[in-house]
């Protein structure tokens, strides 16, 4: 494996563990109204699908901080969540595999 790939399963190990932790920080925060926690950690996974060029869930990730930052409103929040989680759905078989790989 070249140095990039070992990097690359590095970073995407730390991910996969970290990201359902993200994700269920992202529900609770929504329910607690936690605007402030909300759009930290959805601006911490927009960065990281960023570096993966996963770019569907980035976007999701960049709408929920934009709504925890500006409107605060908690159902387009809801939806932008759930958009989020479906995009992760998608992308982490993807990033397993890949890692799996490497």
């Amino acid at each position: 494996a070249s140095v990039d790939e070992e990097i690359i399963a590095i970073i995407g190990e730390m991910f996969l563990e970290d990201c359902p932790r993200h994700l269920a920080g992202l529900r609770s925060a929504l329910a607690a109204a936690d605007w402030k926690t909300l759009n930290r950690t959805a601006h911490t996974l927009k960065g990281l699908f960023g570096h993966f060029a996963a770019q569907p869930a980035r976007e999701a990730a960049a709408r929920l901080e934009k709504i925890a930052a500006t409107t605060e409103d908690a159902g387009s929040a809801l939806s932008a969540l759930d958009q989020l989680a479906i995009e992760t759905e998608h992308f982490v078989p993807h990033l397993a595999s890949a890692v799996r790989k490497a």
